[in-house]
């Protein structure tokens, strides 16, 4: 049903997003590449630059394009839920 978006306002957004790319939870022998990882399941150089394109869009469309939050951060605003790992 398509509706008339000027009529229209936006109350909620639910993002859901994985984490960035990560070291592999268990390093096999059969893996070639097993070696370059220190640690497993850790988010690697690449993971953190992901995790920060994921945040620069979302504040991009939130706040830049549908202007759903305001400029300056307003905790009441916004809930954020996550795990304590190291890796997400």
């Amino acid at each position: 049903v398509y509706a008339d978006a000027a009529n229209e306002e936006l109350r909620l957004v639910i993002g859901v997003s994985r984490h960035g790319a990560r070291s592999p939870q268990a390093i096999m022998p059969f893996n070639k590449t097993s070696e370059q990882f220190d640690n497993t399941t850790l988010l690697l150089a690449t993971g953190f630059l992901q995790h920060k394109l994921i945040g620069y869009n979302l504040r991009k469309r939130m706040i830049d394009e549908y202007h759903f939050l305001p400029e300056v951060y307003n905790s009441s605003q916004v809930y954020v839920q996550a795990t304590d790992k190291q890796r997400t």
